[in-house]
């Protein structure tokens, strides 16, 4: 697709405690991808730096970011399970975390240095949440921060295969590639 066929969608604040957004959790990489590709997005909605020294990811994956981290305003900061994958792709990603993100539905949970949570979101991979998220390579994007980052209607499968680590998340403009198939009648071969 060209340029002209994508607008970029910027993420907005999803809670009056913090400027910082979950803006993209990748669960459930497809089985082909490698094993620990799995990664959490932070984006500062604000014009000013954050300093996340002793903040901790906590829920399904583990991690404490290191003294010094900072998160530039207007910016992204990727936390992974295995940061070396994303080398080849220009993405500077923090980690290694302890645990795993469920594929089955889990937690992701920010915490300040003094323990308070800040952001906090249960994902699922039921009907209810974009099936394209759980397995099929697509990551779960925080789409519509108004709705807070807890609520299902504020999510979104990726518009690129992989997710978009470290950058937005590219937004279909042409209506073609808003077609969704929601049902599909197979025949069971009865009547012919």
């Amino acid at each position: 697709l060209t340029s002209s066929v994508l607008a970029q969608l910027t993420s907005g604040p999803c809670s009056r405690r913090t400027s910082i957004v979950l803006s993209e959790i990748h669960y459930h990489p497809p089985s082909e991808a490698p094993v620990n590709r799995e990664f959490i997005e932070l984006y500062n909605s604000s014009p000013i730096s954050v300093d996340l020294s002793g903040w901790k990811l906590r829920g399904d994956a583990d991690f404490v970011f290191p003294d010094g981290t900072r998160l530039e305003g207007k910016q992204f900061l990727i936390v992974a399970a295995d940061p070396s994958l994303f080398a080849d792709e220009n993405v500077t990603a923090l980690g290694p975390w302890s645990g795993t993100l469920s594929n089955g539905g889990g937690r992701a949970r920010l915490r300040k240095a003094s323990g308070g949570i800040v952001l906090d979101t249960n994902y699922q991979d039921n009907n209810r949440w974009p099936a394209a998220a759980d397995g099929a390579g697509h990551s779960l994007i925080l789409k519509y921060p108004s709705y807070g980052e807890s609520r299902r209607e504020a999510w979104a499968a990726s518009y690129n295969y992989g997710g978009s680590p470290g950058a937005f998340d590219p937004v279909a403009t042409d209506s073609l590639d808003q077609i969704i198939i929601s049902e599909i009648l197979a025949n069971n071969g009865e009547g012919q």
